[in-house]
């Protein structure tokens, strides 16, 4: 008993030596700046532009009509981010 005792000890404590804290891997801009003018095609035939949204933070995301793994993720995630932002949200455009 004490042997299954000790051997459970030494592998939680080996799997503990073996975690980090989280962190973050992504590109910080602590000075960001702001994106010239331009404009793009909506999907649904209209035309957009940049110059039309100032004030307001812009996510802009490039999917695809045939995107079956990575697009659905992207929106479902972006989706959870907007609901997280509370009323901050309305300063954002998606």
């Amino acid at each position: 008993m004490k042997k299954r005792i000790a051997l459970g000890l030494l592998l939680l404590s080996l799997a503990a030596a073996g975690c980090k804290p989280y962190q973050y891997q992504g590109t910080e801009y602590p000075d960001p700046e702001p994106a010239a003018d331009f404009t793009l095609e909506e999907a649904t035939g209209g035309v957009y532009q940049l110059s039309e949204h100032r004030g307001k933070v812009i996510l802009i995301f490039f999917g695809y009509t045939s995107c079956p793994d990575v697009c659905p993720v992207t929106l479902s995630i972006a989706k959870q981010v907007l609901e997280g932002l509370g009323d901050d949200a309305s300063g954002v455009e998606f």
